[in-house]
């Protein structure tokens, strides 16, 4: 199963650390491996009425095999985020409920604190998912091992960056 991933080009400003201010919404979906392949027009269909929403800027789609998919919805605001549900919400009980194993579970919502997006504004290639829970009194205090740790990582061959959302 492929993952979904939709172009990004508003979400980033050059002058900034690889994103604007933007809003986030990470869900945990879980597919039936067949309906899904056999629905590929009801996930068109759902992807067009996503992308007409104002103020989406795109998904990011991480496959984590056998059906399971993170995806991270980027907002432009909470407030438009929020304004799609009346809409996006039939679209998915007719379209992507009934190629799913699984309900679709809410893992959070939050600003994006951090990001990264590839040439073009698209992103590709392959991702690694953590959730990281911080103290953030020793976060605060340790903010030049953080910068050591991200400088380092992005002198990786292959490191396209990390989208970092505040839950």
């Amino acid at each position: 199963m492929a993952a979904m991933a939709m172009g990004c080009d508003n979400a980033t400003d050059p002058d900034s650390d690889g994103v604007t201010a933007g809003y986030a919404v990470v869900r945990l979906n879980q597919f039936d491996p067949d309906r899904f392949a056999a629905g590929a027009d009801a996930v068109d269909e759902f992807e067009r009425i996503h992308a007409e929403q104002p103020g989406f800027l795109g998904t990011l789609g991480v496959d984590l095999g056998q059906g399971k998919q993170i995806d991270i919805n980027l907002w432009e605001t909470e407030d438009q985020a929020n304004s799609a549900l009346p809409t996006i919400g039939p679209v998915v009980a007719r379209t992507l409920s009934p190629l799913m194993a699984a309900p679709s579970e809410l893992i959070g919502t939050g600003q994006i604190n951090k990001g990264a997006v590839g040439e073009g504004g698209s992103i590709a290639g392959y991702a690694v998912v953590r959730l990281n829970q911080f103290d953030p009194d020793r976060f605060a205090a340790g903010a030049d091992a953080v910068d050591e740790f991200e400088r380092i990582h992005a002198e990786q061959p292959g490191f396209l960056g990390t989208l970092g959302v505040d839950l």
